[in-house]
């Protein structure tokens, strides 16, 4: 029998669903028309959607009609949320040449140092600007610049004053190499670039916990790298494991990693996150201490962990859902999976709108999805049905038959897994980066683990080195040597013929139907209606991939 807990993860209803998608959608809607949902006849005619879809449930009408106001509501509202916060956009500097300026800078995302020269980048707004450049306050610009004080480095909220070449994004030297970069600044409305200068003082030292957080990243980051010689390409892959410094690896490692399908392990989110999450909660539990004090210091540990990564969006993703799950336990609710899973994203695109559209948060939350939708109910049935000691008295059970049904639930388990996740994030994969990886389910299934026991054993090294920094230098090495035995084993793995296939163009349309394509096979293979034909479930990766020879037919 599935467990119940299973059942009520998969069947529970979220009510915010209804909030959800009409929410993206009108996040979409809003980057490409403007002149309209930016005006107060916007915030009228969402009015006027909110009380016909109030009138029809006072008056019991279909809930078609509320359904189609709410929602029209909800897009129109969430339309007007987006234009209302992105800067304006002004049009007279895309005909201006490059001139240079000094500006007053506030950081909004730090990137870190970059090159050999110690030159900084990252986000920042304009909080003081010349007489003449008044037009530019509020406006985000990318900055890339030499700080005059050796050493310096720049965290959130921090206001300096800086010198330097500035250009409009129309005006950006697109190529191949750096085509990512800039199309991540277009979605985060950066309209401007400041380069070739110089940072001259700064203003504000900002916040002290972003201050300390920023410092203990550089530290902890310092001691990964103790015992481990300069010159060793190495080097920098364990701090890119445990702090998501993916800057760190070389071109060869990322080509190596995108092409394997493994580049996620490289991302602070998901596998990070739940396990600081599962070690910090069962710390914890060996205290006595009542269930919400428990969640709330362990909700504050794991958020210190992702500040101190760098608060990137998928750690901050990852973290809500973590939040939203125990912060169930704050109003006596039993903790929903999916409802947490949704309330985070509604979190996230009201936190940074232009994030719905990026490749990181759709193959997040597709990829979680269908790990709550399929795959763990799934892991249940297949855990009922292997079970070769379940007939074998106990007193007569050996020990290898024990290992045998535990190796063979880990192997289950993990096969269900890795097939939902690269069926749900195969489509995204091709129409962001152009990959089909279908050996990744393999290799996700093979790494997983190591992975794991890596990242753990890289905070090990950091919690060790905060005491005894010069027991890192005996922790590092075995784990870096381990992580150059993963690139051996990728490297002759990719010379597998088909498991992974490049150079893909596909449709925006076609991706994200495929997606959603698979998601919903998912939901329907695992819903109550199939309660009595529970084997039935084991066909949905097959119909997926049936279903994906139409889709994948529009890429090139």
């Amino acid at each position: 029998m599935i467990s119940q807990d299973a059942e009520e993860l998969s069947y529970t209803r979220s009510p915010l669903i209804h909030v959800l998608f009409p929410l993206m959608l009108g996040c979409t809607w809003a980057s490409k028309e403007e002149s309209f949902l930016n005006s107060k006849w916007s915030l009228i005619l969402a009015l006027v959607c909110f009380s016909i879809s109030l009138l029809s449930c006072r008056f019991k009408a279909s809930p078609l009609i509320w359904a189609i106001f709410f929602y029209s509501g909800i897009v129109v509202l969430s339309g007007y949320f987006v234009t209302s916060r992105t800067p304006e956009h002004l049009s007279r500097w895309d005909e201006l040449p490059k001139r240079e300026v000094e500006l007053t800078l506030k950081v909004w995302k730090p990137f870190g140092t970059n090159d050999a020269f110690g030159r900084v980048s990252g986000v920042a707004t304009v909080v003081d600007a010349p007489v003449h450049l008044a037009d530019l306050k509020g406006q985000r610009v990318a900055y890339h610049l030499l700080p005059r004080e050796k050493g310096l480095s720049f965290n959130a909220t921090q206001v300096f004053f800086a010198r330097g070449e500035l250009l409009s994004a129309k005006n950006f030297d697109l190529n191949i190499e750096n085509r990512g970069y800039y199309e991540y600044l277009e979605k985060m409305n950066v309209g401007f670039k400041l380069q070739r200068g110089l940072v001259l003082r700064l203003l504000d030292a900002g916040n002290p916990f972003f201050a300390f957080c920023d410092s203990a990243n550089r530290h902890l980051s310092e001691l990964l790298t103790l015992g481990i010689a300069k010159d060793n390409p190495s080097i920098g892959i364990l701090p890119a494991i445990v702090f998501g410094k993916k800057s760190q690896l070389s071109d060869e490692q990322t080509e190596l990693f995108v092409n394997s399908g493994t580049m996620h392990f490289f991302a602070v989110s998901g596998l990070n996150v739940a396990l600081i999450a599962a070690a910090v909660y069962g710390v914890l539990s060996f205290f006595p201490l009542s269930v919400m004090v428990r969640a709330i210091m362990a909700i504050g540990l794991v958020y210190l962990y992702v500040v101190i990564t760098g608060s990137s969006a998928s750690a901050m993703r990852a973290f809500m859902m973590v939040a939203f799950f125990w912060s169930a336990r704050f109003v006596a609710r039993k903790p929903v999976a999916v409802s947490a899973l949704i309330s985070s994203a509604i979190v996230a695109i009201l936190m940074e709108p232009t994030e719905s559209s990026g490749a990181g948060f759709q193959l997040s939350y597709a990829v979680v999805l269908a790990i709550l939708l399929y795959a763990v109910p799934l892991s249940q049935l297949w855990q009922d049905a292997w079970n070769p000691e379940r007939f074998v008295p106990l007193t007569t059970r050996f020990h290898w038959l024990k290992i045998y049904g535990a190796v063979g639930r880990w192997l289950g388990n993990g096969c269900i897994v890795s097939v939902a996740a690269g069926l749900a994030s195969a489509p995204l994969i091709v129409l962001f980066f152009g990959v089909v990886t279908p050996g990744s389910v393999v290799l996700n299934l093979v790494l997983f683990s190591i992975i794991g026991f890596i990242l753990m054993a890289g905070m090990v090294s950091c919690m060790v080195g905060l005491v005894l920094p010069s027991l890192c230098a005996w922790i590092n090495p075995p784990i870096v040597g381990l992580i150059n035995l993963i690139q051996i084993f990728l490297d002759y793995a990719l010379k597998i013929p088909g498991i992974y296939i490049s150079h893909l163009k596909m449709d925006t349309n076609a991706g994200i139907a495929g997606c959603l394509l698979c998601l919903t096979v998912m939901a329907l293979m695992t819903s109550p209606a199939l309660e009595s034909r529970k084997k039935l479930r084991v066909f949905a990766p097959i119909i997926t991939g049936v279903l994906y020879l139409c889709v994948f037919t529009s890429a090139k």
